[in-house]
């Protein structure tokens, strides 16, 4: 932590930002907060806001985290950042800077409704399970008369009058920075019901009022209901537009914006417009020292990519985008935003077939992220280091590896089940030149996880094309009669004959016609002339005929 002489400051930084938000500078105040991530980012540190400054700057210390933690997806800082923020503000009778910590925790309630209370896409909350939020609508609508008036102007910290009028200044500008968090988590909880009421306050704002940060929110606010009615292309176009409009002239709205546009330009199917915008966020972001925004954007451009766009950037150019990204993200605290960089940094290394560095990188973060309910990243990152390992010639190294992937894949739903997983780990390593007892270890965990009928008939193909490595024939017919009825059982003649097939291969290089002309009838009967297996088996029954 850079605290000396020749490093930033901690009391001037938040000195620096709360005059910066105060201003409404975004740029400068988003520069600040990389310089913070990069620099001051200490969950011990969060918990002695002494060292920001006097007791008079907690509050922009607790507001300072609480940007940081929130953009790097540290949702548990986040909230106890707020948290403190709020309870400051209570106990110095800082009305403005209450309500604001307030909004961000209502933020958070929306969160926690969608994360942990809400049963499928259409579930919408009732307001006995988003108390707050519900309470802080009613409470801005009270205020309404303050929140429209236009003759509220900021007068400078004086006394007597002039500070009575700054204070009210203050509290409109609070009330204004809730009623848009406000009406966000209203969105989130699908509430467009009441989410209505205050968007018509929104509205209704003076049009005099040109600040940049509230002309973005009604945009985006905008653009948000258009899109929760099914208008995904009218919102797009409004950020659109808005984005034209503003030009050069506020860089944090026009990376707001562009993220928008991406995020909408995947729903309609526009990745290269995604690609585009999150592109040209990149440049921004490194032309004015935006670390945490050019972080974001390659996540975002990660998260595309994944999905199968097949016109976004090769393997290489993602390499070079994700481990500039990563070099960006240096000193940031290992968190979600940062462990989805470094893994598509390593999922691009294995991609262009650099397994030498894949395998480390994904090996700390699948480490780090088996703490944390993101299961799908952690099963990359431990499949990506289990593959390189095998690609690396590390066997031992590799099946530990697997053994831990299936040991989580028996914790949610994946896709290959943690015996599948074994079996197909123990059939890879085999054909690489695996010692026979790393490939038996895995077997016998396997069948130990095995479920059903099904995956106990995948156990025994797995193991007939074990023997068959081994050339041990015996052992070929033996699981191979066992797969097959199994496979049988559970209604599947093509797997059953597929299964049978490894029996011929054996039979044909052992030059036992008579095994070989038992097997392949049996194929017969299992499957149609036309399938590609028919005249495979055949052939090989030709051939085990012609020794």
């Amino acid at each position: 932590m850079a605290q000396d002489g020749q490093g930033p400051q901690l009391p001037q930084l938040v000195a620096a930002h709360a005059e910066a938000t105060s201003a409404d500078d975004s740029l400068t105040a988003r520069r600040l907060e990389s310089v913070f991530a990069h620099h001051f980012y200490d969950t011990e540190l969060f918990g002695s806001p002494e060292q920001a400054g006097a007791e008079e700057s907690y509050g922009a210390f607790y507001r300072l985290v609480r940007e940081v933690a929130e953009a790097l997806g540290d949702n548990r800082s986040a909230h106890d950042a707020a948290m403190s923020w709020m309870v400051w503000a209570s106990d110095h009778d800082d009305v403005a800077e209450y309500w604001r910590a307030r909004a961000r925790l209502a933020e958070d309630e929306a969160e926690r409704y969608v994360s942990f209370i809400a049963y499928g896409p259409s579930s919408a909350a009732a307001e006995s399970e988003i108390p707050l939020i519900s309470r802080m609508r009613r409470e801005i609508h009270s205020y309404r008369d303050l929140i429209l008036a236009s003759d509220v102007v900021e007068t400078g910290r004086l006394s007597d009058p002039a500070e009575k009028s700054q204070r009210r200044y203050s509290k409109r500008a609070a009330l204004i920075d809730a009623l848009f968090r406000v009406e966000k988590a209203l969105m989130r909880v699908r509430r467009a019901d009441l989410a209505e009421d205050l968007q018509q306050l929104i509205r209704k704002l003076p049009n005099s009022e040109q600040s940049e940060r509230i002309l973005l929110a009604k945009t985006l606010m905008e653009a948000a209901f258009l899109h929760s009615e099914g208008n995904v292309v009218q919102a797009a176009r409004l950020c659109a537009s808005q984005l034209k409009a503003i030009g050069e002239r506020s860089v944090i709205a026009g990376i707001s914006l562009r993220s928008n546009l991406a995020s909408y330009s995947v729903e309609t199917g526009n990745s290269d417009t995604a690609f585009r915008m999150l592109s040209n966020n990149v440049v921004v972001a490194d032309a004015h020292e935006l670390d945490l925004d050019h972080v974001l954007a390659v996540r975002d451009m990660g998260e595309i990519d994944s999905i199968g766009s097949i016109s976004g950037p090769s393997h290489e150019e993602l390499l070079a985008i994700a481990q500039r990204a990563h070099d960006a993200a240096h000193g940031f605290p290992k968190c979600d935003i940062t462990m989805d960089i470094a893994l598509l940094t390593a999922t691009e290394h294995f991609a262009v077939g650099d397994f030498a560095a894949a395998q480390p990188l994904a090996e700390s973060i699948a480490a780090w992220s088996e703490n944390t309910p993101d299961y799908l990243r952690t099963d990359a990152a431990c499949a990506i280091a289990a593959t390189s390992s095998l690609e690396l010639d590390d066997m031992q190294h590799s099946a530990v590896l697997f053994d831990a992937l299936a040991d989580l894949r028996s914790q949610y739903a994946a896709s290959e089940s943690p015996a599948e997983t074994l079996m197909n780990a123990a059939l890879e390593l085999t054909n690489a030149g695996a010692d026979g007892a790393i490939a038996a270890h895995l077997m016998e965990r396997s069948r130990e996880l095995v479920a059903d009928t099904w995956e106990s008939a995948k156990w025994h193909e797995s193991m007939a094309l074990l023997r068959w490595a081994d050339w041990d024939d015996t052992g070929v017919y033996g699981f191979a009669n066992n797969a097959a009825s199994l496979f049988l059982e559970v209604h599947a003649p093509s797997d059953a004959a597929r299964v049978l097939a490894v029996a011929v291969r054996a039979a044909a290089g052992a030059h036992d016609a008579n095994a070989a002309e038992n097997y392949v009838a049996r194929i017969d009967e299992l499957i149609a002339p036309t399938h590609p297996l028919h005249d495979e088996v055949h052939t090989l029954l030709a051939e085990a005929r012609s020794q």
